[in-house]
């Protein structure tokens, strides 16, 4: 229902709210995809920072190997091209993640529900200054610059017995 003032739907307001049952760190999902995160909630509101938003970081992995990565959002990276791209980093250099890999959410993530789609890997290098990491880009596959609507999946991610006592 509302957006920031960028072409980009970095952090939003949908029009469910905690009378729906939606509550913070709740996890947003559109066209399959991963979109965010629930931050705050009114009673008929909720406001969502999106993964493209540039304090978003995503634990992730490979589909296919489990070999971890970090997802980062890069509003100026979104911006610069015709494809939508965000930062993949923190990968091994031995890892085997290559271009067009579905990329998922961690089990080890704290918010994020373990399996959900972030996107595809594309342009994995080594990294020249240490030769000891990768790094790339990921398009998402969420369409960032045309949400309509969006899906909140209201199973929070369970912290453990000790962070939910």
């Amino acid at each position: 229902i509302a957006k920031d003032s960028s072409s980009w739907f970095s952090v939003f307001r949908i029009d469910k709210g905690s009378d729906d049952g939606i509550k913070e760190d709740m996890n947003v999902i559109a066209g399959g995809g991963l979109v965010g995160i629930v931050t705050d909630v009114g009673a008929n509101y909720a406001t969502v920072r999106s993964i493209i938003d540039d304090s978003s970081n995503v634990s992730a992995m490979t589909l296919s190997t489990s070999d971890t990565c970090i997802v980062k959002g890069d509003l100026e990276l979104m911006s610069d091209g015709h494809i939508q791209l965000m930062q993949l980093s923190y990968m091994e250099k031995d890892d085997d993640i290559k271009d067009g890999d579905m990329i998922v959410t961690s089990n080890i993530s704290g918010k994020f529900l373990p399996g959900l789609l972030v996107g595809y890997a594309t342009d994995i290098t080594v990294d020249y200054n240490d030769n000891l990491t990768k790094s790339g880009y990921l398009i998402p596959a969420a369409r960032f610059d045309r949400l309509q609507e969006v899906l909140v999946i209201t199973d929070l991610k369970d912290a453990g017995p000790e962070l939910n006592e």
